[in-house]
């Protein structure tokens, strides 16, 4: 809840000021499955996880397997080499520490984070200056995202304009090639 309440106050304030603001709704694509061992591992000993704690992680997430059954029909057993095991009680706490330090790329936006779920924006009188600076933390973002091995989901990101004016210019943001939806 703090989250929303963040943005909202800030949408409220813009609105007051006669400001627009942008907000990007960044969708990480299967974010648990996404997370990658060694540098998780890495993360936890830079914030001083270190000892039987640190090698009990490491143990729960190697060697683990999958198997798919249709109808009578095993699949052959595959070794999964990264991501946490869905419905696991610490896989929450796991992904949390690995996208601890993705607000230290964002340099001109505000950030919001809830597990999986993250949001940038961004207000002023200029829409064209705020998409700028929005673009720069895109792109910061796809960098950390291409560094740690997750994928943004283009067609579930979604930009949108808060304003009290009608209507507002079209935004025209990307991530990496692919242009990301906007709303308004």
């Amino acid at each position: 809840m703090e989250q929303i309440i963040r943005l909202d106050n800030d949408i409220q304030k813009s609105f007051l000021k006669k400001e627009y603001l942008i907000g990007v709704f960044i969708d990480f694509q299967k974010a648990f499955d996404m997370i990658w061992k060694y540098g998780l591992l890495n993360k936890m000993v830079k914030i001083g996880i270190k000892g039987n704690m640190l090698g009990w992680v490491n143990s729960f997430l190697t060697n683990r397997t999958i198997q798919v059954k249709i109808n009578n029909t095993l699949s052959d057993i595959l070794t999964i080499q990264n991501g946490t095991p869905q419905g696991s009680c610490i896989s929450p706490t796991l992904f949390n520490i690995m996208v601890n330090d993705l607000p230290s790329c964002i340099n001109n936006c505000s950030i919001s984070q809830f597990a999986d779920d993250s949001a940038i924006w961004l207000c002023g009188k200029n829409i064209g200056y705020i998409q700028r600076r929005i673009q720069k933390d895109l792109d910061n973002i796809k960098s950390w995202c291409d560094k740690w091995g997750f994928l943004i989901s283009p067609s579930k990101t979604v930009a949108i304009v808060f304003s009290r004016k009608k209507k507002s210019e079209k935004l025209l943001l990307t991530l990496g090639n692919s242009s990301i939806t906007s709303s308004q």
